[in-house]
């Protein structure tokens, strides 16, 4: 089954949140608390740990991309469940 990535609620609504780096790859197996991606505001730099475990379907934005205000970062598979 595969679940939404969301962005922690300190994240949500901000705008201008830029990805500075994925630490992760398509295809990748994660658990909850892995650390995705790094982002960069405006006021803080920070990494954006994952909500759910799985592998990692698709990744929504880019390096250098401006994200939009309440972002997903992606799709992952919990099929087979997580640890």
């Amino acid at each position: 089954m595969a679940t939404e990535l969301r962005f922690p609620d300190q994240l949500s609504g901000v705008d201008g949140i830029i990805v500075t780096r994925w630490l992760v790859k398509v295809g990748d197996t994660i658990k909850p608390g892995d650390v995705l991606l790094e982002v960069a505001t405006d006021q803080v730099d920070t990494e954006v740990p994952a909500t759910v475990g799985g592998t990692t379907l698709k990744l929504n934005y880019s390096d250098g991309e401006t994200l939009p205000a309440n972002p997903v970062p992606g799709p992952v598979d919990q099929a087979g469940g997580t640890p």
